[in-house]
């Protein structure tokens, strides 16, 4: 008996021995894009590389079979119904320029959104002083595990697999690098233009936002993707994103809450000269007067938005309000280095951090 589970035992290492990892294909940027070492472009996400596998662990299937939800067709709230009617400027464009946010349905369903609902209020139990306004980056590991990670990442995929089918104007006007790329981004926190370009190359090797979040060619607001959660008098302040583009997934149902909700103003609009907002710390300006809109869209649906338009969480009165957020734009060698990790865990931050 003890020879024949030695000889199992040999045979099982052999096997293992003949086991050969094969590397997963790239398809390499060019190296002089930037000072640092060239990105690679895998085939999948790149939140955790597994040999001749997609780039995440996939999650088990859903029992019942079901497929995953597919965005709708948008909702168009314009800000400025004169700029409806400017046939001459794409959707893309109108959204650069904050005249409009698209409302989209079906991006999640609500299992989906109430897995990270509750990791939102367990990061908030973790928490030693949580506050009426919570935000923690979705990949810190204290404050959120493997399984919040990737279901951001699924989420955050679909919709921006549905802006590049359905809406391509978004990357040709706010992400594609070209000449004219820098006078089509938002001005920074100081109020400054954009000064340095993304390499035209990217044009080639990254021609849609999947393959600019594959390729970790995006840079993200500070601490995001995050999840927000707010309780009574929770709010965050009117600001700008000063990001190219925003996408907002509400986690909790309208019903769970009064008062909220995300305030829009036009521009111009509210004391705000133009697009001219000096927001050094977010949620430090006051416009004068109420929001234009305040949207607070149904389970499942998106706000997507220009990083130009000012926007406020408006105050909760009573229950829980908790959304997913994540800012972007197209990566330069500007970029600073805490905010090109996206769902990809920053060393340099510290657990548990609110922003």
């Amino acid at each position: 008996m003890l020879v024949r589970v030695f000889v199992l035992c040999l045979e099982a290492a052999s096997a293992l021995r003949a086991v050969r990892w094969v590397a997963p294909q790239h398809v390499c940027a060019p190296q002089s894009r930037r000072p640092h070492p060239s990105m690679c472009i895998p085939d999948e996400p790149m939140v955790y590389a597994i040999p001749d596998e997609p780039m995440v662990f996939a999650l088990p299937d859903d029992p019942s079979g079901d497929a995953p939800p597919a965005p709708g067709d948008p909702e168009l709230v314009w800000l400025r119904p004169e700029a409806r009617d400017d046939e001459a400027r794409s959707l893309g464009e109108s959204i650069g320029r904050g005249d409009v946010v698209l409302r989209v349905p079906n991006v999640a369903d609500s299992s989906e959104l109430g897995e990270l609902l509750q990791a939102g209020l367990d990061a908030c139990d973790q928490n030693a002083a949580p506050k009426s306004k919570n935000r923690f980056s979705v990949s810190d590991p204290v404050a959120f595990g493997h399984d919040v990670v990737l279901r951001c990442e699924e989420i955050l995929l679909r919709i921006l697999d549905w802006i590049d089918d359905a809406e391509p104007s978004v990357y040709e006007a706010l992400f594609k690098p070209s000449a004219e790329w820098a006078s089509r981004q938002p001005l920074t926190a100081q109020g400054l233009p954009r000064t340095v370009s993304p390499s035209l190359s990217l044009d080639e090797t990254c021609p849609s936002l999947r393959e600019l979040y594959m390729a970790g060619e995006l840079e993200w607001s500070e601490g995001e993707p995050a999840i927000n959660v707010y309780t009574a008098d929770g709010r965050f302040g009117a600001h700008k994103d000063h990001m190219a583009l925003t996408v907002l997934i509400p986690l909790s149902s309208p019903a769970d809450f009064t008062g909220g909700g995300t305030g829009f103003w036009a521009k111009g609009q509210g004391g705000i000269p133009g697009f001219e907002i000096i927001d050094e710390n977010k949620g430090a300006a006051i416009p004068d007067g109420p929001p234009e809109k305040v949207l607070r869209p149904s389970l499942g649906t998106a706000l997507v938005f220009g990083g130009d338009l000012v926007h406020a969480g408006m105050p909760v009165e009573s229950g829980v309000r908790s959304v997913f957020v994540a800012s972007f734009s197209t990566r330069t060698a500007a970029s600073p280095e805490d905010r090109v990790h996206g769902l990809q865990f920053d060393p340099s931050a510290s657990a548990l951090r609110q922003y």
